[in-house]
C-alpha cells in the first residue's frame, strides 16, 4: 500500500480488510500504480480526506465499492474521475449521508450511460451546489429519470423551474426535481413535446430564406416585449428580414408536430414577403404599421380600411401559399381550423376565421353568413391583386361604392386581433443600424458567440421599438430640453442569472449630451476644495525626471556602486553587477470614467439642506478640476432609467472634450429623474472607456441607492447579478470598476455587485466632495 501513501491502520478495524481488498482489485485491474499516477493521486486525496473522522470510513467504503461494480470505466478518464470524486466529497462534507448515497447512486447507474451524460450531470450539479446543496443532490438522484425523458437543454429548463419554486418552498422544490409531484411530471411532459425556437432557429432561418430569397435573422417575439403584441394575441412579426416567432410551441401532442408548427409560421412569414404583402414595407421610415401607412395615403376611413386590408391580405397570402407550395396545404388547413376552434365564441375573430376558410377555397365546417359585397371584394382581390398595393387600390374602389361602404364599414368597424399564425401588420417598429461594440465582451461563455457567424459591425441592423416620445427631435420624455438634444440609441444585452444567459438586445440606451446651464456658481467651500485638488493632482504630473540606480545595464556607471562591486570581487565575494544608472521620466498611463447616478432618489435632501444630486455635481466638478491638473484623460457621465427601453445616458464630458468653462457648467445642468438601471450604464460607459489607449482604465460609479427600475423584482437579485456581470465584462476589457455608495446599498449586495470589495460606503453624501479626490488618489497610486 506504500505506492499510494495511505495507512490502513487508521481505518476502522472492521473496514481494513474491505479497503485492502478493494484497493488490490483496482491495482490488479491496472488502475493504480506509476502508469496511472493521475488516478492514484485522486484516490489518495479522497482517502486522505478521512482526517481522523471514523464516520467518514462509511463514505470511503461506498466510494471504493462503486469503483468495483462494473462501472470503473470512469477511472480511464482522469479529469472526469477527479470531478466525480470531488463532488461526492463536497456532498459528504455538507452532510455525511449524502456522500454515502452519492456513491451508491453511481453503482446504480443514476449518472447516465456514457461519459457525456456524466460530464453534464457533474457540471450541472456543481453549478446547483453553489446555489442550493440539497436541491443539487436531489437533481443527482433524479437525473437518470430526467435523462430518459429530456435532452440537456430541456433539463436546464426543468431545473430553473425548480429554483423558481424554491423561492417559495425549498421542500416543494426538492419534491419537484425528484419527480415526486404531479406538477413535475406534467411539466416534463410539456417540455418534452414543445418546440423551442433556440434549438431550431438555424433550420427556420434556412427555411424562410429559401422561400423569400433573402437572409433572415430569427429571434423570439418576446424580445420585442410590446404590450400591443400581448393585447392582440399575435405571435409573429416580420420586419425586413427580421423574423420574430414564438420562443416555444406546445400546441400539439408531440415534438415533431410542434416543430412543424414553427416551420409553418416561418413559411407564412416568408411567403408574406415572397408575395409582396405589407412586410416588404413594414419597418421603413414612415411605415411603422399598416394603419400609419394608410393614414399617410390619406384614404377614407383609415381604421375600417386597415381592418379590411389585414383580412384580405391574410386571405391572399394563404391562398397563394396553397397554390405555390402544395406540401403545406394540409398543415395550413389544420392550423386555420385550430385557430377557428381556439377563438370559438369570440365574435368578430371567429367570423374572420370562418371567412378565411371559405376565401381559401376550403369548405368551412362552421356556419357563416358572408355578405355578397365582401364575397365580391374577396374574389376581386384573389383574381387581380399581386401585391399589397393592388389590394389597397381594389379596396378603395369597393369602398367608393355607397352600398359597399355601408356593409363593409359595419363588418370591419371593429379590428379583430391579428391571427396568431400570421405576421402582425400593426406592430409599430422600424429597423435601425446599431453602432459597433454593442455585445458584451467574450468572457468564456460560448452562448455569447454570434450564432450567425457575422461580425457585430456598425452595419448590422437591429430592430428598435420606439414610441412617439422616444424619437429623436421629439418634445416628449422626462426633460423639456430633449427636443434640442441629439439622441443616439444603443442596444445592450442584460444578464439573467436565473437562466444563466443573456437577454439579447434587451435594453435600449439613449445617449445625449447634457446642456450647459447658465447658473454655474460654486459655493465658496467647494471652490476651495477644487483649488486644493488641482494643486494636489498637479504634483502627480511627471515633470521631474528620476534617476534609477543599481541597474544591471543603463546609460551611465555609478562610481560608488562600481567601486563597491570591485571591492567585493577582489575579496572573492560574489555580487550581481548592478552599478549602472539611467534617467527616467515617470509616466501616468491611466484613463478614468466618472459615472454618476441621476435617478429620482438623488432629489432627496441631506444634512445642511443640500440635495444629493447637488453634492454629486460639486464632487464631479472638484474631481474634474483635479484631473485636469494631473493630465489624466477622463470622462464624466450620468445615467438614470425608466424601464429597459428608456435608459438614459448623459455625456457631460467625453474623453476627447476639453475641460472648458462650458463643460464645467454642463455638470450643473443635470436633474434627478426616474430610476436606477446600473448594468446598461456600466456597459455603455465601459464601451467608451475601453476604446482609450491607456494601460490602466478606471471607472468610478457614484450611486445613492440600490439598482431599481421598472420590471425588476426587488427580491430576486436580478438587478444585482446583472451589475456584477457588467463589472466582469468591463474587467475582461481591462477596466477596473470602483463604487462609492451610501448605506442604502446593503453590504451583501455590494459584495455581490462589486467583487473583491471594490466599493466604499460613505455614511452620508455630504462627505463626498472632500472624499472623492482622496479615493481617486488612493486608487491610482
Amino acid at each position: 500500500m506504500s505506492d499510494i501513501s495511505f495507512d490502513l491502520s487508521e481505518v476502522t478495524w472492521g473496514y481494513r480488510e474491505i479497503f485492502r481488498q478493494a484497493l488490490d482489485d483496482l491495482r490488479c485491474a491496472g488502475f493504480l500504480g506509476d502508469e496511472t499516477s493521475e488516478v492514484s493521486d485522486v484516490l489518495v486525496e479522497m482517502l486522505n480526506r478521512r482526517g481522523g473522522n471514523q464516520l467518514y470510513d462509511h463514505v470511503l467504503k461506498n466510494f471504493l465499492d462503486s469503483l468495483n461494480r462494473g462501472d470503473s470505466w470512469i477511472l480511464r478518464i482522469p479529469d472526469l474521475f477527479s470531478a466525480w470524486a470531488a463532488l461526492g466529497a463536497d456532498f459528504a462534507r455538507h452532510k455525511l449521508h449524502l456522500g454515502m448515497k452519492y456513491f451508491e447512486l453511481w453503482g446504480q447507474g443514476s449518472f447516465g450511460e456514457n461519459a457525456e451524460d456524466v460530464s453534464y450531470v457533474l457540471c450541472k450539479a456543481r453549478e446547483m451546489f453553489r446555489r442550493d446543496k440539497d436541491l443539487a443532490f436531489a437533481f443527482v438522484c433524479s437525473f437518470g429519470d430526467l435523462r430518459a425523458r429530456l435532452n440537456y437543454g430541456e433539463i436546464d429548463v426543468f431545473v430553473e423551474c425548480a429554483f423558481t419554486i424554491r423561492q417559495n418552498s425549498a421542500a416543494s422544490a426538492e419534491e419537484f426535481i425528484r419527480l415526486n409531484t404531479k406538477t413535475s411530471l406534467l411539466y416534463v411532459d410539456i417540455i418534452s413535446k414543445e418546440s423551442r425556437l433556440e434549438a431550431i432557429s438555424d433550420v427556420l432561418r434556412a427555411y424562410a430564406s429559401a422561400i423569400a430569397g433573402i437572409v433572415f435573422e430569427v429571434n423570439p417575439v418576446s424580445m420585442l416585449d410590446s404590450d400591443e403584441l400581448i393585447e392582440s394575441g399575435s405571435s409573429v412579426v416580420c420586419i425586413q428580414g427580421h423574423l420574430f416567432l414564438p420562443g416555444r410551441v406546445a400546441l400539439r401532442d408531440s415534438k415533431k408536430e410542434n416543430i412543424a408548427i414553427h416551420k409553418l409560421l416561418s413559411c407564412i412569414a416568408a411567403s408574406s414577403l415572397l408575395f409582396r404583402s405589407f412586410p416588404v414595407r413594414h419597418g421603413e421610415p414612415g411605415a411603422g404599421s399598416s394603419l400609419e401607412c394608410l393614414q399617410g395615403m390619406e384614404v377614407a376611413d383609415p381604421v375600417i380600411f386597415n381592418n379590411c386590408f389585414i383580412f384580405l391580405e391574410t386571405c391572399r397570402v394563404l391562398k397563394c401559399m396553397m397554390e405555390t407550395f402544395p406540401g403545406v396545404v394540409k398543415e395550413l388547413a389544420d392550423t386555420i381550423s385550430a385557430e377557428r376552434a381556439r377563438v370559438v365564441g369570440e365574435g368578430v375573430l371567429a367570423n374572420y376565421c370562418s371567412m378565411i376558410e371559405v376565401a381559401t377555397c376550403r369548405k368551412s365546417n362552421h356556419e357563416t353568413d358572408i355578405p355578397l359585397e365582401l364575397e365580391r371584394l374577396v374574389k376581386d382581390v384573389m383574381a387581380k391583386s399581386c401585391c399589397f398595393e393592388d389590394t389597397i387600390e381594389i379596396i378603395s374602389k369597393h369602398l367608393g361604392v355607397s352600398g359597399n361602404r355601408h356593409v363593409l364599414g359595419d363588418l370591419f368597424s371593429v379590428r379583430a386581433s391579428a391571427l396568431s399564425y400570421f405576421p402582425d401588420f400593426m406592430f409599430r417598429g422600424h429597423v435601425t443600424a446599431a453602432p459597433s461594440g454593442l455585445r458584451p465582451p467574450d468572457i468564456g461563455d460560448e452562448r455569447l458567440d454570434n450564432p450567425h457567424g457575422a461580425d457585430d459591425s456598425a452595419d448590422r441592423e437591429r430592430v428598435s421599438v420606439l414610441s412617439a416620445d422616444d424619437k429623436p427631435g421629439s418634445a416628449g420624455g422626462r426633460d423639456e430640453d430633449r427636443e434640442d438634444a441629439e439622441i443616439r440609441s444603443f442596444s445592450y444585452d442584460e444578464w439573467n442569472h436565473h437562466e444563466n444567459d443573456y437577454y439579447e438586445n434587451w435594453c435600449t440606451l439613449r445617449e445625449r449630451r447634457l446642456k450647459a446651464t447658465a447658473q454655474c456658481s460654486i459655493p465658496e467651500q467647494y471652490e476651495r476644495l477644487a483649488v486644493i485638488a488641482r494643486r494636489l493632482f498637479e504634483s502627480l504630473r511627471p515633470d521631474n525626471p528620476a534617476k534609477l540606480k543599481r541597474l544591471p545595464e543603463g546609460d551611465n556607471i555609478n562610481v560608488d556602486h562600481f567601486t563597491d562591486f570591485m571591492s567585493h570581487r577582489k575579496a572573492k565575494i560574489w555580487q550581481q553587477p548592478r552599478f549602472y544608472e539611467k534617467t527616467s521620466i515617470r509616466r501616468r498611463d491611466i484613463s478614468v470614467a466618472l459615472l454618476i447616478d441621476f435617478s429620482g432618489s438623488t432629489a432627496d435632501d441631506v444634512t445642511g439642506g443640500e440635495k444629493v444630486i447637488d453634492l454629486e455635481k460639486v464632487s464631479a466638478y472638484i474631481l474634474g478640476e483635479g484631473l485636469s491638473g494631473s493630465g489624466d484623460p477622463f470622462g464624466v457621465f450620468g445615467f438614470n432609467g425608466n424601464g429597459r427601453e428608456k435608459s438614459d445616458f448623459f455625456v457631460i464630458k467625453d474623453f476627447e472634450d476639453s475641460w472648458s468653462p462650458e463643460t464645467r457648467c454642463s455638470i450643473f445642468g443635470a436633474r434627478p429623474a426616474a430610476s436606477t438601471r446600473i448594468g446598461v450604464a456600466l456597459r455603455h460607459a465601459g464601451s467608451k472607456l475601453g476604446r482609450m489607449p491607456a494601460r490602466r482604465k478606471l471607472m468610478i460609479l457614484i450611486t445613492d441607492g440600490r439598482p431599481m427600475d421598472t420590471g425588476y423584482d426587488p427580491g430576486s437579485g436580478y438587478a444585482q447579478n446583472d451589475v456584477r456581470k457588467a463589472v466582469e465584462e468591463n474587467m475582461v476589457n481591462g477596466i477596473d470598476t470602483f463604487c462609492i455608495s451610501t448605506r442604502e446599498n446593503p453590504f451583501e449586495d455590494l459584495d455581490l455587485m462589486f467583487p473583491l470589495s471594490r466599493y466604499v460606503v460613505v455614511s452620508g453624501m455630504e462627505q463626498l466632495p472632500s472624499l472623492l479626490p482622496k479615493f481617486y488618489l488612493r486608487l491610482t497610486r
